[in-house]
């Protein structure tokens, strides 16, 4: 739950570090098979442009997901502050 109350959708937390990089980078990683949580959940909606809200959807690829972390535009994977 959110803090204020809101159920969100299942997703992980993520802290990204790499050389280069001087502080690290947090993201949340949803997936894509929760469609129904992922249109309600309350960090998703935030974010305006649906080319903007899916580099935080993981996509299946088989057996497994696929989501592509991009450091720079025009698809830069959406980071937060925190």
């Amino acid at each position: 739950m959110a803090p204020d109350g809101q159920a969100m959708a299942p997703h992980l937390n993520l802290w990204l570090v790499a050389c280069g990089i001087n502080l690290g980078l947090h993201r949340r990683l949803y997936v894509e098979g929760e469609a129904a949580a992922n249109t309600t959940d309350p960090v998703l909606r935030m974010i305006e442009q649906d080319t903007r809200r899916i580099t935080l959807i993981a996509r299946k690829d088989g057996d497994s997901y696929r989501c592509d972390i991009r450091l720079k535009r025009p698809e830069e994977t959406v980071f937060f502050d925190v």
